[in-house]
Protein backbone atom coordinates (compact mmCIF):
# COMPACT_ATOMS: atom_id res chain seq x y z
CA UNK A 1 0.00 0.00 0.00
CA UNK A 2 1.43 3.57 -1.08
CA UNK A 3 0.27 6.97 -0.09
CA UNK A 4 0.93 9.73 -2.27
CA UNK A 5 0.91 12.51 -0.11
CA UNK A 6 0.59 15.98 -1.23
CA UNK A 7 3.44 17.22 1.78
CA UNK A 8 3.05 21.54 2.26
CA UNK A 9 -0.42 20.69 1.47
CA UNK A 10 -1.36 18.43 4.59
CA UNK A 11 1.99 20.31 6.57
CA UNK A 12 -0.24 23.32 6.66
CA UNK A 13 -3.63 21.76 6.94
CA UNK A 14 -2.42 20.28 10.31
CA UNK A 15 -0.73 23.05 11.54
CA UNK A 16 2.93 22.82 11.45
CA UNK A 17 3.70 25.74 9.06
CA UNK A 18 2.35 29.65 9.40
CA UNK A 19 2.90 32.33 6.34
CA UNK A 20 5.55 34.56 8.70
CA UNK A 21 7.80 31.63 9.35
CA UNK A 22 11.49 32.16 8.62
CA UNK A 23 13.63 29.29 6.26
CA UNK A 24 14.85 27.55 9.81
CA UNK A 25 11.68 27.04 11.68
CA UNK A 26 10.16 26.20 8.23
CA UNK A 27 12.68 23.25 7.70
CA UNK A 28 12.39 22.83 11.72
CA UNK A 29 8.49 22.33 11.46
CA UNK A 30 9.00 20.28 8.03
CA UNK A 31 11.05 17.65 10.07
CA UNK A 32 8.89 17.80 13.15
CA UNK A 33 5.99 16.93 10.19
CA UNK A 34 7.71 13.86 8.54
CA UNK A 35 8.61 12.67 12.22
CA UNK A 36 5.50 12.45 13.28
CA UNK A 37 4.02 10.66 10.02
CA UNK A 38 7.30 8.42 10.40
CA UNK A 39 5.88 7.60 14.16
CA UNK A 40 2.59 7.32 12.96
CA UNK A 41 3.49 5.22 9.72
CA UNK A 42 1.79 1.47 9.36
CA UNK A 43 4.64 -1.15 9.22
CA UNK A 44 2.34 -2.40 5.92
CA UNK A 45 2.19 1.06 4.51
CA UNK A 46 4.74 3.04 2.29
CA UNK A 47 4.20 7.13 2.66
CA UNK A 48 5.87 8.52 -0.58
CA UNK A 49 5.30 12.52 0.25
CA UNK A 50 6.21 15.47 -2.10
CA UNK A 51 7.32 18.70 -1.13
CA UNK A 52 8.23 21.50 -3.54
CA UNK A 53 11.88 22.11 -4.38
CA UNK A 54 14.29 24.62 -4.82
CA UNK A 55 14.37 26.74 -7.94
CA UNK A 56 18.18 25.82 -8.29
CA UNK A 57 17.32 22.09 -8.27
CA UNK A 58 18.50 19.96 -11.36
CA UNK A 59 16.66 16.57 -10.73
CA UNK A 60 14.14 15.55 -8.72
CA UNK A 61 15.97 14.76 -5.12
CA UNK A 62 14.07 11.62 -2.81
CA UNK A 63 15.59 11.02 0.38
CA UNK A 64 14.43 9.15 3.53
CA UNK A 65 13.23 10.21 6.56
CA UNK A 66 12.79 6.90 8.98
CA UNK A 67 11.01 4.77 6.68
CA UNK A 68 9.31 7.71 4.32
CA UNK A 69 10.37 8.42 1.06
CA UNK A 70 10.77 12.02 0.60
CA UNK A 71 10.99 13.79 -2.87
CA UNK A 72 11.75 17.19 -3.44
CA UNK A 73 9.95 18.04 -7.31
CA UNK A 74 12.85 20.19 -9.59
CA UNK A 75 12.07 22.83 -11.86
CA UNK A 76 8.14 22.35 -11.60
CA UNK A 77 5.88 22.58 -8.26
CA UNK A 78 5.34 19.73 -6.57
CA UNK A 79 1.62 19.55 -7.91
CA UNK A 80 2.94 18.93 -11.43
CA UNK A 81 5.33 15.79 -10.03
CA UNK A 82 2.20 14.51 -8.16
CA UNK A 83 0.18 14.48 -11.58
CA UNK A 84 3.35 12.97 -12.95
CA UNK A 85 2.82 10.07 -10.58
CA UNK A 86 -0.55 10.24 -11.16
CA UNK A 87 0.13 8.92 -14.76
CA UNK A 88 2.93 6.34 -13.82
CA UNK A 89 0.81 4.81 -11.26
CA UNK A 90 -2.74 5.26 -12.41
CA UNK A 91 -3.62 1.62 -13.12
CA UNK A 92 -2.43 0.74 -10.19
CA UNK A 93 -5.53 0.40 -7.23
CA UNK A 94 -3.14 -0.16 -4.61
CA UNK A 95 -2.23 3.30 -3.94
CA UNK A 96 -3.84 6.24 -2.74
CA UNK A 97 -3.49 10.45 -3.03
CA UNK A 98 -3.47 12.29 -0.15
CA UNK A 99 -4.43 16.16 -0.58
CA UNK A 100 -6.79 18.59 -0.08
CA UNK A 101 -5.82 20.28 -3.49
CA UNK A 102 -8.85 20.42 -6.11
CA UNK A 103 -6.89 20.61 -9.22
CA UNK A 104 -4.89 17.27 -7.70
CA UNK A 105 -8.32 15.66 -6.73
CA UNK A 106 -10.08 16.33 -10.61
CA UNK A 107 -6.63 14.74 -11.75
CA UNK A 108 -6.79 11.90 -9.96
CA UNK A 109 -10.82 11.43 -10.79
CA UNK A 110 -9.73 11.57 -14.62
CA UNK A 111 -7.48 9.13 -14.14
CA UNK A 112 -9.26 6.57 -11.95
CA UNK A 113 -6.84 7.09 -9.09
CA UNK A 114 -8.06 6.85 -5.22
CA UNK A 115 -8.15 9.69 -3.48
CA UNK A 116 -8.34 10.75 0.11
CA UNK A 117 -9.14 14.61 1.41
CA UNK A 118 -6.66 15.22 4.78
CA UNK A 119 -10.08 14.35 7.30
CA UNK A 120 -10.23 11.18 5.79
CA UNK A 121 -6.55 10.48 5.70
CA UNK A 122 -6.02 11.42 8.96
CA UNK A 123 -8.84 9.59 10.67
CA UNK A 124 -7.44 6.41 9.12
CA UNK A 125 -3.91 7.03 10.39
CA UNK A 126 -5.00 7.70 13.61
CA UNK A 127 -7.35 4.40 13.73
CA UNK A 128 -4.57 2.34 11.72
CA UNK A 129 -2.02 3.60 14.47
CA UNK A 130 -4.62 2.46 17.51
CA UNK A 131 -4.71 -0.81 15.46
CA UNK A 132 -1.08 -1.67 14.96
CA UNK A 133 -0.25 -4.98 13.45
CA UNK A 134 -3.98 -6.22 12.56
CA UNK A 135 -4.69 -6.90 9.13
CA UNK A 136 -7.50 -5.12 9.29
CA UNK A 137 -5.74 -2.25 8.16
CA UNK A 138 -5.06 -3.69 4.94
CA UNK A 139 -9.08 -4.63 4.94
CA UNK A 140 -10.51 -0.89 5.41
CA UNK A 141 -7.98 0.83 3.89
CA UNK A 142 -9.64 1.73 0.67
CA UNK A 143 -12.53 2.58 2.83
CA UNK A 144 -11.98 6.45 4.72
CA UNK A 145 -12.70 5.60 8.29
CA UNK A 146 -15.58 8.61 8.36
CA UNK A 147 -17.73 6.33 6.19
CA UNK A 148 -17.17 3.04 8.90
CA UNK A 149 -19.55 5.15 11.30
CA UNK A 150 -22.53 2.80 12.43
CA UNK A 151 -25.76 3.53 11.23
CA UNK A 152 -28.18 3.73 14.01
CA UNK A 153 -27.32 4.51 17.53
CA UNK A 154 -28.70 1.96 20.39
CA UNK A 155 -31.59 3.09 22.12
CA UNK A 156 -30.52 3.47 25.68
CA UNK A 157 -27.51 5.92 24.22
CA UNK A 158 -29.90 7.88 22.19
CA UNK A 159 -32.18 8.44 25.53
CA UNK A 160 -29.16 9.46 27.25
CA UNK A 161 -28.36 12.24 25.24
CA UNK A 162 -31.71 13.41 24.17
CA UNK A 163 -31.93 13.70 27.85
CA UNK A 164 -28.17 15.26 28.95
CA UNK A 165 -29.59 18.03 25.75
CA UNK A 166 -33.11 18.56 26.82
CA UNK A 167 -33.58 21.93 27.01
CA UNK A 168 -36.01 23.46 30.04
CA UNK A 169 -39.75 24.36 29.05
CA UNK A 170 -39.71 28.32 29.66
CA UNK A 171 -43.01 29.85 29.90
CA UNK A 172 -44.16 31.50 27.21
CA UNK A 173 -44.33 35.61 27.79
CA UNK A 174 -47.75 37.25 26.59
Amino acid sequence: MLFLIDGYNLMHAMGYVSPKMNGTRFQHARESFLGYLDEMQPKQVEFLVIFDGTKQSRRSQELRHGRIRVQFSHGEFADDTIESHLQRYHRSMNWTLVSNDTRLHESARRRDCRFWGHEAFLDWLIAAQAIAGSQTIIQTISTPVNTLKPETVPEHELEHWLKAFEMPVSPRRN
